[in-house]
């Protein structure tokens, strides 16, 4: 009889991360203290200066023990999870599979999925991934050139969404795109050496000869730079992630990122 009513007060495990009003709220409960301990140093230590809320996570030995509450599963993925400047939403509970948002790179969707696996158990991950071309696509990329703010601000908002576009079979820089990279030329040029630019190329697709003319299709437009003034050791040309069919990474701002150059500040 003791035992069936100790039975009937066990509790699920479940683990929540959230968002809230800039802080980063943990809920849930868990059946270690040591396991919770390690899951709010993990979140807490993987950005420095992230506030953190944890009073909504408890730990108890009456909780029951999940797949995900085994081993260092748990905090091994929050420690990739939340490396990133804006992490998005996180749940898993008893009976249940993982549901993670926010937005991603290739590598990083795939880095997830496969710690996910272990806490997973039988259940299938549940991801909402806005999949973006780029580490500097991502919500919250901090630039490292050091730029005063004032300038890098002005720079960020005149290269926002100024695409160098090239239809499907095209290599060459149209007349307007020259004249567009000719206007900003003054402001690059006046930044200094301190700036360093990406020109990243978005591949029309994944096959090897898209991403082989998109690398060409930045390296053009590198040189073009260079022609200009911009010092070559200051700029650096690389091909980003093609987006997959429909992806949000550019949709949600309106954005067709197919087959154009880009340049952003590194």
């Amino acid at each position: 009889m003791v035992a069936a009513l100790i039975k009937q007060l066990r509790i699920p495990a479940d683990f929540r991360l959230h968002r809230e009003d800039g802080r980063y709220v943990l809920s849930g409960h868990l059946p270690d203290s040591n396991l919770r301990a390690s899951v709010i140093n993990t979140v807490t230590g993987s950005r420095p200066g992230r506030e953190v809320d944890a009073t909504g996570l408890s730990a108890s030995d009456f909780v029951d023990v999940a797949p995900f509450t085994s081993g260092s599963a748990l905090p091994n993925f929050l420690r990739s999870y939340c490396s990133v400047a804006e992490p998005g939403d996180f749940s898993i509970a008893t009976g249940s599979g993982p549901v993670l948002t926010g937005a991603a790179t290739r590598e990083l969707e795939g880095q997830w999925l496969s710690l996910l696996r272990p806490l997973s158990g039988t259940f299938k991950v549940e991801a909402h991934l806005s999949i973006r071309p780029s580490q500097y696509h991502m919500p919250g990329y901090q630039p490292t050139s050091e730029v005063p703010a004032e300038l890098l601000a002005r720079l960020q908002e005149n290269l926002r969404n100024r695409l160098i576009t090239f239809t499907d079979s095209s290599m060459e820089i149209s007349p307007e795109d020259a004249s567009m990279l000719s206007a900003l030329s003054a402001d690059l040029f006046a930044a200094g050496p301190a700036l360093h630019l990406i020109v990243g190329s978005h591949p029309g697709s994944e096959k090897p000869e898209d991403t082989a003319k998109a690398l060409s299709r930045a390296e053009m437009v590198q040189r073009r730079l260079v022609e200009l003034g911009i010092p070559t050791e200051n700029l650096h040309a690389e091909v980003f992630d093609a987006l997959p069919l429909n992806g949000s990474g550019g949709a949600e701002t309106g954005v067709s990122y197919t087959n154009s150059v880009e340049l952003l500040v590194r």
